[in-house]
């Protein structure tokens, strides 16, 4: 990827973080929702699974966190272009979803076309006694924000850390690690909707995370990460029909989280935990070889990443090992150069899921906490 692509991506990014946001430089993180940290717990969990010896596990609280990211400082860092951010004409920035009764966006991804936006959260609302309490739920709103449409809220989700949507926009695949019996993936119609996903039988017990849809070789494939039910060895995974095949697992993967796939069949990972206790992107061949791309990346729950339309360069909504705020790394996959851009940007300290639309440069966005209660962002180049 050339300098002027990388500063234009890179300029796109501090704008679209710029947007429509309140941010509070001088004030340190909010404090985490019990169902944040019990959603991390259970990452927690899952990454102590691993194969893989040279993988701590992750903190259980956020002291331990910061503990982690000042460590890190001794791992290997990535490189950092000197390319700086320049003006971008013809950019669209939107805001388009933030609501105090919808609250803490985990991911969120655009239509095909980008001309609709759906995301997961978690709806405040009240219990039979009167007492607040909160719903996950599948939400769906226009690229150009407007009403936030509640498709789907509680049972049989638990906590979809990912979703997903077809190449025709007619379906979803969320990735729910909370369901009973080990997580679950689940599918469901996409739309004007308002019926609820369903899990996926060949699914259960493998824990997903992270989720997304690609065109391999003129077919549609969904590719997942999680777990070997069997062993709980973290690695990637793949639907074939409504059968779940595995592509790699065990070593190097420690916590594989978000996911996404070129037209060639090479998915790129990040893992949580595979670079000395803190993140890497991996890439894993059409034969389930894997390979490091870099590693001392940092990154927020769920782990977040996308390619954009040439497939050059990879976009990672990460979270910074020092400073615990927000970054987004553009990893360059022919040179393995990263370039990181943290104006404005680092005002937020919990970066979600991020996704792009199949057929054009149009791109979701997701801050668990941006604007107080989370922010879902559009952009589109």
């Amino acid at each position: 990827m050339g300098p002027r692509l990388r500063i234009c991506l890179g300029a796109l990014l501090v704008m679209c973080f710029a947007c429509d946001a309140t941010p509070k430089e001088d004030s340190p993180p909010q404090d985490r929702s019990p169902e944040r940290d019990r959603r991390e717990s259970e990452e927690k969990e899952q990454s102590s699974k691993s194969e893989s010896d040279e993988a701590p596990s992750k903190s259980e609280d956020s002291s331990d966190r910061e503990s982690e990211r000042a460590s890190a400082g001794d791992s290997a860092r990535p490189s950092e272009s000197e390319d700086g951010p320049s003006e971008s004409a013809g950019v669209q920035i939107h805001m388009v979803a933030n609501d105090p009764m919808i609250q803490g966006p985990m991911d969120a991804t655009p239509g095909p076309d980008g001309e609709v936006v759906y995301f997961t959260a978690t709806a405040a609302t009240d219990d039979a006694d009167g007492l607040p309490t909160t719903l996950p739920g599948v939400y769906r709103t226009g690229a150009n924000g407007g009403e936030i449409v509640r498709m789907c809220e509680g049972a049989p989700l638990v906590s979809p850390t990912g979703i997903a949507v077809s190449l025709d926009g007619e379906t979803l695949f969320l990735a729910d690690p909370g369901i009973a019996n080990g997580g679950a993936l689940l599918r469901g119609p996409a739309g004007e909707t308002t019926d609820c996903p369903e899990p996926l039988a060949a699914t259960v017990g493998m824990a997903p995370r992270g989720v997304v849809v690609a065109e391999v070789d003129g077919e549609e494939v969904v590719f997942f990460t999680g777990q070997v039910p069997e062993s709980g060895s973290p690695g990637l995974f793949r639907l074939d029909g409504d059968v779940a095949e595995e592509v790699a697992s065990g070593a190097p993967f420690a916590a594989p989280a978000g996911v996404v796939v070129a037209s060639d069949g090479a998915a790129y990972v990040i893992d949580a935990l595979a670079s000395n206790g803190v993140a890497a992107l991996l890439r894993v061949d059409a034969q389930g070889e894997v390979d490091t791309v870099v590693g001392g990346l940092g990154v927020g729950f769920p782990a977040g990443i996308t390619l954009e339309i040439s497939e050059s360069s990879a976009l990672v909504s990460g979270l910074s090992p020092e400073t615990g705020r927000d970054v987004v790394y553009v990893v360059d996959l022919d040179s393995a150069e990263v370039s990181t851009v943290t104006d404005t940007v680092d005002a937020f300290a919990e970066p979600a899921g991020l996704h792009r639309a199949h057929n054009r440069n149009v791109f979701a966005w997701a801050d668990s906490e941006a604007n107080d209660t989370g922010t879902v962002y559009v952009l589109e180049l």
